[in-house]
């Protein structure tokens, strides 16, 4: 992620923690997400547990992250 971000690149990041409310990214992924580089999502609700996650999990999070980059209608496609 580091590498990418350092190019410039457009980036996913899946979590599998989701997010708090009110939650707001800061300094650099802040400024990634308003130029619209970076898009934050989760398909699940933030908790408090320290869990590990699965391989299903992980296999969910990348095909979920394939679709959107596959999207006609993603903005980071030009």
């Amino acid at each position: 992620m580091r590498e990418a971000m350092d190019r410039g690149y457009c980036l996913i990041y899946l979590r599998e923690n989701g997010f708090p409310d009110y939650y707001k990214p800061s300094g650099e992924s802040f400024t990634a997400c308003s130029e619209g580089r970076l898009l934050q999502i989760s398909p699940w609700d933030y908790h408090m547990q320290r869990k590990t996650i699965s391989r299903e999990q992980c296999l969910m999070l990348n095909r979920l992250a394939e679709e959107i980059a596959n999207t006609p209608y993603f903005p980071f496609v030009s």
